[in-house]
């Protein structure tokens, strides 16, 4: 898919407040609100469809829902965000509706039925989830399972014990520090990877050398680790990034100079040092 543009609007000037996503030249809308937003008296009156997801990022329900401001009140006290998905010009309504619905709830929830639309409106139907779905992952973790990963077998089939054979690649380091976690492993002679998804210190230090802050500045240009969408403190690696050795990978978490052999640990409290020299 191309590069596409998403304007997130901080309707209360804070990235934990109510947001607005939108696409440009797009007719949908998607409205990111707390338990404790306000909202306005026409957002009160939206209708659309409606995701709850919970603290650990996770979408627990999807629904229809014909006023906003009543769903809020009646929801269930487990969600931390509510994501609703209108459009500006009416447009997802009837079986339209039921089809986004359902195949929203095929990606996040595995709780589905087939709805049957005709061909020429599938395609711009499937475009705009595509476009949701987008938006949806700025704020939502990856569903651990999906369609496409599960496998039925028979229930007679006998599997054997897999042997497994351990490498490098099977240890993973992590450097925890000020709220933010990275995850690294060791990838080739001084080489290490860390692994999308990991976080790290926005602001360096004074103390950062000039080498490792050129390095972090040439990745948020390249778009490759961008800015916490919720804790302004700190960044978020996007993809796997390779660095030439662990302590130029610890500097750019941290923000700050750090021998990379100690600070990235085991779950056992083994260094990098200690297993890699």
């Amino acid at each position: 898919m191309p590069s596409l543009t998403i304007n997130l609007i901080l309707e209360d000037g804070s990235a934990f407040g109510k947001i607005t996503a939108k696409i440009p030249f797009w007719n949908g809308s998607l409205i990111i609100v707390t338990p404790k937003t306000p909202l306005t008296y026409d957002e009160a009156s939206l209708s659309g469809i409606l995701l709850s997801v919970n603290k650990a990022r996770q979408v627990i329900d999807i629904e229809l829902f014909s006023n906003l401001q009543q769903k809020m009140r009646n929801i269930s006290s487990e969600w931390s965000k509510l994501i609703a998905i209108t459009t500006s010009d009416g447009s997802l309504d009837g079986r339209s509706e039921e089809y986004v619905l359902n195949a929203l709830k095929k990606k996040y929830l595995m709780n589905f039925r087939d709805v049957k639309v005709p061909e020429h409106e599938k395609v711009s139907l499937n475009d705009f989830c595509q476009k949701v779905e987008l938006v949806v992952g700025l704020y939502v973790d990856e569903p651990q399972y999906s369609s496409a990963r599960i496998q039925t077998k028979p229930a007679f089939e006998l599997q054997k014990p897999q042997e497994v054979s351990h490498t490098s690649t099977d240890l993973v380091f992590e450097y925890r520090i000020h709220g933010a976690l990275a995850r690294m492993i060791h990838f080739s002679g001084k080489k290490v990877k860390v692994l999308k998804d990991s976080t790290g210190i926005f602001e360096p230090k004074d103390s950062m050398l000039d080498s490792a802050r050129d390095e972090k500045q040439k990745l948020f240009n390249e778009g490759k680790i961008i800015h916490h969408l919720t804790r302004r403190d700190l960044f978020l690696f996007v993809e796997d990034i390779i660095f030439n050795s662990p302590s130029l990978a610890g500097m750019v978490v941290s923000g700050t100079s750090v021998n990379g052999k100690l600070v990235w640990t085991l779950p056992d409290g083994k260094t990098y040092g200690h297993i890699f020299g």
